[in-house]
């Protein structure tokens, strides 16, 4: 849910200034005009291709074993599969930030709420992969009280 949210308020913030964001080739330069908010993408690409240690990963690897679990193993091949294919997309997008020469001048100038909303949505993203047992105890006590 965070990295969700997260990535789509970069895309806010990117075309609220002007900036398209439609085409991969849109994002070139853009870790050398404003490193800051690639770095932050960075983080929501990562756990969007479920690469540790991000709250994406948890979320995929819960998925997995579930589905695995439950006998599902040829749809949870199918699902890592996807996945890696998702991620060669995820890392084209982090590539084109870094590697890629900046195509336009780009103004960006986030507001205090989008500010904060990302700092909290990258906080938890990253805080969720490291200390996943947090939420899982919650649910776990959540099924309990059912």
């Amino acid at each position: 849910m965070f990295t969700t949210m997260g990535t789509f308020s970069m895309i806010i913030l990117l075309t609220h200034q002007g900036f398209r964001g439609d085409k991969i080739a849109d994002f070139a330069g853009l870790g050398y005009t404003h490193p800051l908010p690639a770095l932050i993408y960075i983080v929501f690409f990562l756990s969007l291709a479920g690469i540790p240690p991000t709250a994406g990963f948890v979320g995929k690897l819960l998925v997995f074993r579930a589905a695995i679990d439950s006998g599902f193993v040829v749809l949870a091949v199918i699902g890592v599969a996807t996945s890696a294919i998702a991620a060669y997309y995820y890392f084209m997008v982090i590539k084109t930030m870094f590697m890629d020469a900046p195509t336009g001048d780009v103004t960006l100038s986030p507001s205090r709420p989008l500010t904060i909303g990302l700092a909290v949505m990258v906080v938890a993203t990253i805080l969720l992969g490291l200390f996943p047992n947090v939420i899982l105890q919650a649910i776990e006590a959540a099924k309990l009280i059912q």
